[in-house]
């Protein structure tokens, strides 16, 4: 199926040129929940990495350590992996290439579902504070206190002089 085809059926789709003697172009895919799940929990290993990191030195030893460990496997979210596995991929592909990657991925997954998702926010807290008072949920009871007691403070207040 062409490229413009592909792209009429999930507008998501977007191309990028890889390779390090000759160009070619690859498509990427947007991430399913499932996968844009396993995802989050890499990029939530990556923060708490990178935080813990007390140096740049460490900090490209933990950006290395996260590539090695799940590039393969991000490629493959997002990647045709029925036209040439990840790992031939890894084999052709250039340290900017894969950031050009990283930030298609973000940008097709993340930026929109925040932005989406923070104007349901907004729009749904606006709606509540119209709401009338009377249709607003009430608060939970709270059980009276007994202000009957019996109990003298009198013998306290002795002790403390």
């Amino acid at each position: 199926m062409p490229d413009e085809d592909m792209k009429k059926l999930n507008p998501q789709i977007a191309s990028v040129l890889v390779g390090t003697r000759n160009l070619r172009k690859i498509n990427i895919y947007p991430l399913s929940v499932g996968d844009q799940l396993s995802m989050t929990s890499v990029i939530t290993e990556a923060l708490e990495s990178f935080r813990n990191a007390d140096d740049d030195e460490e900090m490209a030893g933990v950006v290395i350590a996260l590539l090695q460990k799940n590039l393969p496997m991000i490629l493959e979210f997002v990647t045709d992996s029925d036209k040439e596995t990840p790992e031939e991929l890894l084999k052709d592909i250039t340290n900017t290439q894969v950031l050009d990657i990283a930030q298609i991925v973000y940008e097709q997954n993340y930026a929109g579902f925040l932005k989406k998702a923070k104007s349901l926010f907004e729009s749904v807290m606006k709606k509540a504070e119209s709401l009338p008072v009377s249709k607003r949920p009430s608060q939970p009871s709270v059980k009276s206190t007994d202000t009957d007691s019996k109990t003298s403070t009198e013998d306290d207040s002795k002790m403390v002089d």
